[in-house]
């Protein structure tokens, strides 16, 4: 099973888990959690794991789930990649920083 969390001192906020879950699935829980917490005011430093796990799954979304959607135009491991490129600059980080978490 693959999990992800983060915590700090008082910090009480769910674990994200999954099990059975695709790539694509993982992504945008992981996505929409890290949209709540900048949302709810997180520091960028806070921020960057999810932004990191997020970085982790772009192969694999590329590979298995890049077909081109009809929502949005663009296959899904091509948005995300794009995502975490632009969240990572709005965070005064490259997807290399990213890599180094």
């Amino acid at each position: 099973m693959i999990w992800f969390g983060v915590f700090w001192n008082t910090d009480e906020t769910l674990v994200i888990t999954w099990a059975g879950w695709d790539h694509l699935q993982q992504a945008q829980a992981l996505a929409a959690h890290l949209e709540e917490a900048k949302d709810s005011g997180w520091s960028p430093e806070r921020c960057l794991p999810m932004l990191a796990g997020l970085q982790e799954l772009v192969p694999w979304l590329k590979q298995w789930h890049n077909e081109l959607d009809p929502t949005y135009g663009i296959g899904m491991g091509d948005f995300f990649a794009d995502y975490v490129v632009e969240e990572a600059r709005v965070l005064g980080k490259t997807v290399e920083d990213l890599e180094q978490l």
